[in-house]
This record gives C-alpha cells, structure tokens and sequence, in this order.
C-alpha cells in the first residue's frame, strides 16, 4: 500500500494527465509507436508541467519504486514515461542502492520499446552505475549476453551521458561483442553510444571503427561516425 503522500501523488497525476485527453493526438501518438500501447493525447512538455505540479502539491514520492511500479501498471503509455521521468529524477537517482539495478532492469524488460529504453538506461540506469563505476564492467558484461536484445541496449547505452568518465574500454567490449547481432535496435544503440563518446575523444572512436569496420554493421559504423 502506497503512502499517503504518494497516494496523493498517483492519483493527481493519473486524474491530470487522463483530464487532458485528445483524440487526434492520441491516435497520432499511438500510430507513431506502430499502435503497440494507448495514449491519452499528452505531449512530452505538457506532461513534464503537470508531473511537477503534481510533486508541487504532494511533494516527490517517497518510495518512487513503488509510484513507478502502479504507473507502469497503467495502460495509457504517458504513466510509463512518468516512471521514467521520476526514476530518472535528481531525487531519485541519488537514494538508488546498487542493488535495486534490478528493480529498474524489471521495468525495462516489461511494455519494452526504445521509447522507455533509453531514458531508464541513460538517465536512471547510468545515473546509478555512474556512482558506482566500480560495478560497471562485472554488471554490463552479463546484460550483454542477456537473451532479452532491449537488456542488450541498455548494456550499450548505459553510459550515453558520461563524457570523460566514460570507461571506453568497456564500451568497445560490449559494441564488439554485439557486433554479431542481427537486432536493429542493438545496431543501432551501438552506433549511438560510439557517437556519442565520439563528442569526447573522436580520435579513440575513429581508430575504434577503422580497425573493426569488418565485423560492425553498416548501421553501427553508419551512426558511429557521424562526428569522427
């Protein structure tokens, strides 16, 4: 059961947002994720404005994981990126013990798709792993051989937002040992990590892509080398 301030929290956001619905948007958001989850019709920036107005008036949720847990039980898609949103929180990230990494990969491995992915992987996900760099190397090489391709590109993208702290050795470990994945979305995270990290050190990345241009796919080295 859920505090009372975090109940309050839930169900202001949930009366908010499901207040705000518009057909045409809806069906136009719905379409562009290839119809796989509902949509209320509420754009990313309106969103973000009643979510804060919401912590405004209940103040942040105490047990954020289990606001996000009843959020993702929703089935109108904006609930999932308010997870997101608050899982990737400046209050949240910082009380986020190592282990409860599997609380988050729980999340992404349910209602999956790129649109959730990535910000539990570069926000939520890499702001713990970024206080405990330590675990890095030991926790991404057992994502990577995850069967699950989206654990996959969380192991890829997990470090998107590091810049000089990110451990390219391990990034280059993980980009070749997916090299061998025929998963578009693999691909592609690979890509973007590589490019992203480009933005930092282009020399590391380009001398990365000339020497295994062989084995990384078009899309891969496509993406990679759009700085570099």
């Amino acid at each position: 059961m859920l505090r009372d301030g975090d109940a309050g929290f839930l169900n202001a956001i949930l009366g908010m947002v499901r207040s705000e619905y518009h057909d045409d948007r809806s069906a136009s958001m719905a379409a562009y994720m290839r119809n796989k989850f509902a949509f209320v019709g509420v754009q990313t920036p309106q969103r973000r404005s009643l979510m804060r107005e919401a912590i405004r008036l209940n103040g942040f949720p105490h047990s954020v994981f289990d606001v996000a847990r009843e959020l993702w039980m929703q089935p109108e898609r904006e609930f999932q990126y308010i997870a997101c949103d608050l899982l990737s929180h400046p209050k949240a990230v910082p009380q986020m013990a190592l282990n409860e990494l599997q609380v988050l990969l729980s999340f992404v491995e349910s209602k999956s798709w790129w649109d959730t992915i990535d910000p539990l992987a570069a926000h939520a996900i890499g702001g713990v792993l970024l206080r405990h760099e330590h675990a890095l190397s030991a926790l991404t090489d057992r994502w990577i051989a995850d069967a699950n391709f989206w654990v996959q590109r969380t192991a890829l993208l997990c470090q998107l937002s590091w810049k000089k702290r990110t451990n390219a050795t391990v990034l280059f470990s993980l980009v070749l040992r997916s090299a061998h994945s025929k998963e578009f979305f693999v691909r592609k995270a690979a890509g973007w990590a590589l490019r992203e990290y480009s933005r930092t050190d282009s020399v590391a990345v380009r001398t990365f892509l000339d020497e295994h241009q062989l084995i990384l796919s078009p899309l891969t080295l496509r993406e990679a080398g759009k700085y570099c």
